[in-house]
């Protein structure tokens, strides 16, 4: 089995794949298992996707993600674009502060869109069309300020965006996005997660949670 990560620089889109199939008869899993599957690895992907992100951002340093900016109160949409046209599962999360990372939302292939508890008030909303993947996000506060990540899961390749959102507040609080910011290169600076590893131990816990289902 062989696994690889690529960056597209001008797209800040990252992927994750593999030249095999990951399971024996992965295509006649139904849709359920799917489902189960994926709500169960959730909070495990988005930390490995995150580390992930970081590792391969090293090879785009002098790149910069995009910056959405809103006043408190206000609501925003943030999108992503996804290269399939066929259903495919999606997710969103998000780094807060640098440090917190929270799981928003997972869509599973024939299935219904997934908030995780702290996200089920109705203030977040998760849509898609058959090219772009939307979060819909209703009055907005400082606290809704960081890095959103959205991606998708097709033919055994995990595919990631990234995008910034300021929400307008006082002076400390934009002190705090742009420590955001500073501490997003830093990590991509020092990361030494070999891809290798990452892939293979990703690999891994994937076919551990399913075989448990």
């Amino acid at each position: 089995m062989h696994l690889a990560l690529k960056a597209t620089q001008n797209s800040h889109l990252y992927h994750i794949y593999h030249t095999e199939s990951t399971l024996p008869g992965e295509h006649t899993i139904c849709g359920h298992c799917r489902a189960a599957v994926m709500c169960r690895m959730m909070n495990v992907i988005t930390a490995l996707a995150l580390s992930c992100f970081f590792s391969c951002w090293i090879a785009t340093s002098g790149s910069e993600f995009q910056t959405s900016e809103v006043q408190a109160g206000k609501t925003v949409t943030l999108q992503c674009t996804k290269n399939f046209t066929y259903d495919v599962t999606t997710f969103w999360f998000r780094l807060v502060n640098g440090t917190t990372v929270n799981s928003i939302a997972v869509k599973p292939v024939a299935s219904i869109v997934k908030y995780n508890t702290e996200f089920q008030t109705g203030k977040f909303e998760m849509t898609k069309n058959t090219s772009v993947l939307f979060l819909k996000i209703k009055q907005v506060d400082v606290s809704d300020s960081a890095l959103y990540f959205c991606g998708y899961f097709s033919e055994g390749r995990l595919n990631l965006s990234v995008m910034q959102l300021k929400v307008g507040g006082t002076y400390e609080h934009q002190d705090d996005m742009d420590c955001i910011s500073q501490q997003a290169h830093e990590v991509a600076k020092l990361t030494s997660v070999t891809l290798g590893v990452l892939s293979a131990f990703l690999l891994m816990v994937i076919t551990v949670l399913a075989v448990q289902n």
